[in-house]
């Protein structure tokens, strides 16, 4: 029963491992890839940002992402979780170049020099398809939380059930052991009592009492 109990308890562990916590990570991917990076470039087009803080900002916008989106990557994933997972290294790949390229185009202020309407239209042909892919494998996780939840209460119930039926059991015992020990103890003092009234009206000192047992009290009642 305790086996059971603690396997119960590995498979929620595992579960909020797989299924849980891969949403925060999935959160800190989207927000570096899908808004801080398309950020940057606005800011710095808008001559927000310079050159020297482009380049950082962008350098440290991929390396949170890459590290969340590699943490998500190392977790259990059902089958409808590694397609979604394909479709987003697909899109993430095509994201990718396009910033290389834009990093690329930084010297000179050719990034700059780029047409509004080309450069928008470039940057969300690009990065949408990456947010949207992002999004739904997002819902995904959530949807699977949502089991998470209904299956968390399943085994929370049967936990209660099973721990409720030890107490129970337990203090069966508990009880039994107790009135063990009573009359281990009262039969003794019973039929002692019983000697010495005995030998009270008969004044017969000979008389000793019929017990069993090898407790204190047996060995009073036999002395």
């Amino acid at each position: 029963m305790a086996v059971s109990n603690a396997s119960r308890l590995n498979s929620f562990e595992e579960l909020f491992k797989d299924r849980l916590q891969p949403v925060s990570q999935l959160k800190v991917f989207s927000d570096a890839y899908a808004v801080a990076i398309v950020d940057s470039l606005h800011k710095y087009r808008a001559q927000l940002f310079d050159e020297a803080r482009l380049r950082q900002e962008l350098a440290s916008a991929r390396q949170r992402g890459d590290q969340a989106w590699q943490a998500f990557l190392a977790t259990n994933m059902s089958e409808d979780e590694v397609q979604r997972v394909g479709r987003v290294r697909s899109d993430l790949q095509q994201v990718q170049q396009l910033v290389d390229q834009y990093i690329a185009r930084l010297d000179g202020g050719q990034l700059r020099s780029i047409d509004d309407a080309v450069f928008n239209r470039e940057l969300y042909t690009t990065f949408d398809p990456l947010g949207s892919e992002l999004e739904a494998l997002i819902a995904l996780q959530l949807s699977e939380g949502e089991k998470l939840g209904m299956q968390t209460g399943r085994v929370y119930a049967s936990m209660r059930n099973t721990f409720i039926a030890i107490g129970a059991v337990a203090l069966l015992l508990v009880l039994l052991i107790a009135l063990l020990i009573s009359l281990s103890i009262i039969r003794p003092l019973s039929a002692l009592r019983g000697v010495i009234s005995e030998v009270q009206q008969s004044a017969n000192l000979t008389l000793r009492a019929d017990v069993a047992g090898r407790d204190e009290v047996a060995d009073t009642a036999r002395a």
